[in-house]
């Protein structure tokens, strides 16, 4: 796998306490003598589930239309962790104590996650003359979840060295990355031209909103000062749908 050779380290400009600081943060390669005195488990490969119905009908010969429905499901997905600072507990403490590192990230097999949706395509085609006319409309519903116990909260595997730090180790921010960090629907108008010695494709395409959770305004105390409005706000961003 890939992801088990992937190291690295780098400085980041962080908020911290309102002004912008600079942290040495590290990522810790699979199976390193480091991962082993964090006690990571070793990475291992992704399995998956999935289920598919469809149907295809063509009531004419110039018209066809399609649907299809489906479920996914990923079992222990390799995602990358948050920043977890190194003076979070003791015994991170005591492993980079003596190194200039603030935080530490790692890929794990930390959670597990279940896709829902459906595609609808319809397309008709007609000629005037010697040109054939073609239309299309195509719409795509999809949404990621990550699985949660009877409490309501992601599960999480993670070391033991991380107990009490699922929320940092992985927070509403990586949660957000994998449920909402891509849009939920598409919808795609298309219309083709052609002739026989040229050929025409114009299309237009709707892509659903976005949204990014701060991985610290989980809680409204947590809310950050907008030095503009003088108000308390949460830094959680939603990105409007895009038409292009």
């Amino acid at each position: 796998m890939p992801q088990a050779n992937y190291k690295s380290a780098s400085f980041q400009f962080l908020s911290a306490d309102g002004e912008l600081l600079t942290f040495r943060i590290v990522h810790i390669k699979d199976e390193s003598a480091i991962a082993q005195r964090l006690r990571l488990d070793p990475l291992k490969p992704e399995t998956s589930l999935s289920y598919n119905i469809g149907l295809d009908y063509s009531p004419a010969s110039n018209f066809s239309f399609k649907t299809d429905t489906y479920q996914i499901e990923i079992f222990d997905r390799i995602v990358l962790s948050g920043i977890i600072p190194t003076n979070a507990n003791q015994e991170l403490h005591n492993v980079f104590g003596n190194e200039n590192v603030s935080g530490v990230q790692f890929l794990s097999n930390a959670i597990n996650t279940s896709t829902k949706g459906f595609n609808v395509s319809t397309s008709y085609f007609h000629n005037i003359n010697r040109t054939n006319l073609t239309y299309s409309l195509k719409v795509h519903f999809g949404k990621t979840v990550v699985l949660k116990n009877q409490e309501r909260q992601p599960i999480i595997a993670t070391s033991s060295l991380f107990d009490n730090l699922d929320e940092t180790a992985f927070n509403c921010e990586e949660v957000a990355r994998i449920a909402s960090g891509s849009p939920n629907n598409k919808i795609m108008i298309s219309t083709s031209i052609k002739r026989p010695k040229w050929t025409a494709h114009i299309s237009v395409i709707r892509f659903g909103s976005v949204t990014y959770l701060h991985p610290d305004d989980s809680i409204n105390s947590e809310w950050a000062l907008n030095t503009f409005t003088q108000r308390y706000e949460s830094r959680d961003q939603r990105f409007r749908p895009k038409i292009v």
